[in-house]
């Protein structure tokens, strides 16, 4: 194992602890972030050491479940794959601005522990505000509907939002692994925020029209009572 392998496991498992607690806290005891440190941060290790890029899904959907059972809130599921695409766009997109300002390659930023630092320092500063905000919109708007939901259908999102992460994890690889010109490299950034934001914007859809549908059955509800 590289030092350069120890070090992206170790900044994957903070970033995605840090990204957790944002999104969860207080309904997780500071206890339980070791196992997420341990959950990440073992399996991180061994997709870089082995080559296994499967073993980040399997991470993922791992984590996932257990943020559900320590927080006891069944739409969490969706939380860790949300912000593992989040983090890995702005750490693409962080590249990207590093490759045309200096003109280094990325084989040269992958390489580098400043660029990396620096990479990593940016990344946790923007994330948190971000998925703070993405946690008081569904806590204002669409708390309602993820707890009326469907254990089916809120499954479904889940594991839609996971293949979503997976694919960009995808092509987030082949940014790192062929030479590309800045073009190419601008067009594939396009692209994994362009699939992100499909995406979301079906899971929106299927949240408005659930909040609609409950909203309807409230007025029913209400209006009945009225009548007795």
């Amino acid at each position: 194992m590289t030092t350069l392998d120890l070090f992206y496991s170790t900044f994957f498992a903070l970033l995605m602890i840090c990204d957790i607690f944002v999104l969860i806290h207080p309904h997780i005891s500071i206890k339980k972030y070791p196992i997420f440190f341990l959950t990440f941060s073992a399996p991180s290790i061994l997709q870089l050491h082995l080559d296994f890029s499967s073993m980040l899904f399997v991470s993922l959907a791992i984590n996932s479940i257990l943020l559900v059972k320590f927080s006891k809130k069944i739409y969490s599921i969706i939380y860790i794959p949300l912000a593992y695409i989040l983090n890995c766009i702005l750490v693409n997109l962080l590249a990207f601005t590093i490759h045309i300002l200096w003109g280094l390659s990325v084989e040269e930023i992958n390489t580098s522990i400043p660029c990396l630092i620096l990479i990593d320092i940016c990344t946790i500063t923007v994330t948190c505000p971000v998925l703070y905000l993405v946690r008081l919109l569904i806590q204002k708007y669409f708390i309602h509907a993820f707890e009326k939901m469907n254990k089916k259908l809120l499954t479904l999102i889940a594991f839609a939002i996971l293949l979503c992460a997976f694919l960009i994890f995808m092509i987030a690889c082949i940014l790192y692994m062929v030479e590309l010109s800045d073009q190419k490299y601008f067009m594939l950034i396009a692209l994994l925020i362009l699939y992100f934001l499909l995406t979301i914007s079906m899971i929106l859809i299927v949240l408005y029209t659930i909040k609609k549908n409950y909203e309807a059955q409230k007025k029913v509800e209400y209006l009945e009572n009225l009548n007795e």
